[in-house]
């Protein structure tokens, strides 16, 4: 049987270790790549393409003063509406941390939304690392 010190040391050498092995790094995901938040293109496409993680960014980059972006829940997504919004941005070169493990939902407040600059939205995933004791030992 392992002593309470010994214990301790091996489990930080086993956090250490997956640290190590498995890093976790924030992405920031730039919404519609080079192209950025601009009219007519399919960001639902682009978002396919991505994994997004809790902790991750989400940018959006367009022209300041011509577009914006909010936050919206799936009725204000599928009727291109900011009631209820959750969010709002306008700065141009926007950073949304995705905090939560949820489905989000994107729109150009100024009409926009109806030539396609709204985002789909999109399940991001909770990634965890557990070590569990069992009984006699740390498994």
């Amino acid at each position: 049987m392992m002593s309470s010190s010994t214990h301790l040391i091996f489990s930080l050498l086993l956090i250490s270790a997956a640290t190590t092995l498995c890093p976790i790094h924030a992405t920031d995901h730039i919404v519609g790549a080079n192209r950025g938040w601009n009219p007519n293109i399919n960001y639902t496409l682009w978002a396919n393409n991505h994994t997004f993680y809790v902790g991750d960014l989400i940018s959006f980059r367009y022209q300041k003063n011509q577009y914006n972006v909010f936050e919206v829940n799936q009725t204000g997504y599928d009727n291109c509406t900011t009631e209820g919004a959750v969010g709002n941005w306008s700065s141009g070169k926007d950073f949304i941390p995705l905090n939560d493990a949820k489905r989000y939902y994107f729109i150009c407040g100024n009409g926009q939304c109806y030539s396609g600059m709204k985002q789909k939205g999109f399940g991001v995933l909770i990634v965890s690392f557990a070590i569990s004791w069992l009984g006699s030992g740390w498994m």
